[in-house]
């Protein structure tokens, strides 16, 4: 109930903040060897819905949820019940190291890590302020530019980077010099390197980034109306992860 109490009514719009915020206060400081909580801020995106998830099913009577969605075999609407427990065995443990090097011709050297924390808590306050503009007008479509080309400057480390500025300082540099870039023969060879090595480093919950979102990889659903002899017909569903819902609730 302490729980419960400290995040309701708590602006949907910030879900990776009250996920930092609920995620830190489960922990116990005396627990530490130095007496300092493990910041959550610094758990990789993945991580911290991983944790949430795994709190979420071990804490609750009952894990089923709804899902419906429009199938393009025989363009009716389906619906169906699925057991959060069942993506467990979708649960994905990356062998891959989560730091790549950066070695591309002409461009700063560095390395490229999983966003954590800190970088989607910014992205999230960015999508909300491009949210707030008309969609497709040329300042959303600006807004909508500087998100994708800040997902980069998160997932990027360069050597030069001034360790004595905060992250979100340092991100901001990345930003800019990314501005300085050629569109077509740098920029986009960057942002295709970085969403290759982020894809390899996936881990924990199976997920799609789409649109500054994040979206769990559920169990196929195949068609009901297929027909006796034809092949079956299978939709991979995507569930948008909100927070909110796996936050302690009434």
């Amino acid at each position: 109930m302490a729980d419960y109490r400290s995040f309701v009514g708590l602006s949907v719009y910030l879900e990776e903040m009250v996920a930092t915020r609920y995620l830190n206060q489960l922990q116990v400081p005396e627990s530490y060897p130095d007496g300092k909580i493990n910041d959550s801020t610094n758990w990789t995106a993945e991580d911290r819905r991983t944790a949430l998830y795994w709190i979420y099913i071990n804490t609750r009577d009952n894990t089923v949820i709804n899902q419906s969605y429009e199938c393009s075999f025989c363009q009716k609407e389906h619906g169906r019940q699925m057991d959060l427990c069942d993506l467990i065995p979708l649960l994905v443990e990356s062998e891959h190291s989560m730091t790549e090097k950066l070695d591309i011709p002409n461009i700063k050297p560095g390395y490229i890590q999983p966003l954590r924390g800190n970088a989607v808590e910014y992205l999230e306050q960015l999508r909300n302020t491009r949210d707030e503009l008309e969609e497709d007008s040329p300042e959303w479509c600006v807004a909508h530019a500087d998100l994708r080309i800040y997902e980069c400057a998160w997932a990027l480390k360069f050597k030069d980077d001034d360790k004595s500025l905060s992250a979100e300082d340092q991100a901001e540099n990345r930003f800019e010099y990314l501005l300085t870039l050629d569109a077509e023969k740098a920029f986009k060879k960057v942002a295709a390197t970085v969403r290759k090595a982020l894809s390899a480093m996936r881990h924990g919950l199976m997920s799609e980034y789409l649109d500054g979102e994040y979206k769990l990889v559920t169990p196929p659903h195949q068609c009901p109306n297929i027909e006796e002899g034809d092949e079956p017909v299978e939709t991979v569903l995507l569930l948008p992860f909100r927070y909110n819902n796996f936050l302690p609730s009434l």
